[in-house]
């Protein structure tokens, strides 16, 4: 533990020295620069200051490992998601449910025929009305 306090007290000891010894000769402005740049990066953890994943707690908060494992166990539950069944063979054709769509769908088109005469039958009353 003193080992590596030591030598990360060693390695900010001589990248202040280095940075010191490389501002000396910089006009002001980019003294300023640099040293805002080096507090940003302290404050928000970038370059050398980052703090490495190893060193973290935990990669993903409680909250969501939590959701994580709820919705596994209502997958499985419920027969969803990776846990769900597979449907008809593959390759198969139901011919039923093509029956059922054809079906319907001239269902509707005599639908349609049907409104579309009447619509003109009511057209065809009214002008008749009109003229008598």
């Amino acid at each position: 533990m003193h080992t590596k306090l030591a030598a990360t007290a060693l390695v900010c000891a001589v990248a202040l020295t280095s940075t010191a010894t490389a501002l000396a000769g910089q006009p002001a402005w980019e003294r300023a620069l640099v040293a805002r740049s080096d507090a940003l990066n302290r404050h928000y953890h970038l370059g050398g200051y980052a703090v490495p994943r190893t060193l973290t707690a935990r990669t993903t908060p409680a909250w969501l490992n939590a959701l994580e494992v709820r919705s596994r166990a209502l997958d499985e539950r419920y027969g969803l998601g990776r846990t769900a069944a597979a449907g008809p063979a593959a390759g198969g054709f139901d011919w039923g449910d093509a029956a059922i769509g054809a079906a319907v769908a001239a269902a509707a088109c005599a639908l349609l025929v049907c409104a579309a005469a009447l619509l003109r039958g009511r057209i065809a009353l009214r002008r008749l009305m009109r003229v008598s």
